[in-house]
């Protein structure tokens, strides 16, 4: 009788657990796992300071900012195509880091119109210092339509300056995150 109850509760547990899965990304190979010299869906600059490379077992393949050489110290970004939103939401960005000897800085650049021609209207910036090099999980909330203008397209940038190290980055999420979900609503 205990053997049925146990499995019964595995049961429901396990029914909830899918219920409760994470939507999709709106960042599409966050993973890096598509494509073979360059991941697929991204904006890689030209140069030897940025490879795409197998890390260890849990993050398979990763996007490595090398800032090493004292020639690639300047700056050195790493971007995504542009992402269609829908207006009146807020958004959480997640991505996974290690950072050795260099400080990575993260621009969410966010696009609308102004008088018929696309232009930048956001701009959100996080940075995050140099540490042990142990992988870390960020997390920044940010509001792009908290402007005058409405936001049409976000453009999530991934840079390293100054310092002489390496950045890795893997599981880059984006999520819009609904104000009745934060308890706002």
């Amino acid at each position: 009788m205990a053997l049925v109850s146990i499995v019964g509760v595995l049961l429901l547990f396990l029914s909830f657990s899918s219920l409760a899965q994470s939507p999709d990304s709106l960042i599409k190979n966050g993973d890096f796992e598509e494509g073979r010299s360059f991941p697929v869906g991204w904006i890689v600059p030209k140069g030897e300071s940025v490879r795409f490379i197998l890390a260890d077992p849990f993050h398979n393949r990763v996007l490595a900012l090398n800032s090493l050489d004292s020639l690639s110290t300047q700056a050195v970004t790493y971007k995504t195509t542009p992402i269609e939103i829908a207006s009146d939401r807020e958004f959480l960005l997640e991505a996974d880091i290690k950072t050795l000897g260099a400080d990575l800085t993260i621009h969410v650049i966010g696009y609308g119109d102004v008088c018929g021609e696309r232009r930048a209207v956001y701009k959100a910036i996080a940075f995050y210092g140099a540490d042990r090099g142990d992988w870390r999980r960020i997390k920044r909330l940010f509001c792009p339509d908290c402007t005058n203008y409405k936001v049409k397209s976000l453009q999530i940038l991934f840079s390293t300056s100054g310092a002489p190290g390496k950045i890795f980055i893997d599981n880059i999420r984006l999520f819009p995150v609904s104000l009745v979900a934060k308890g706002m609503g």
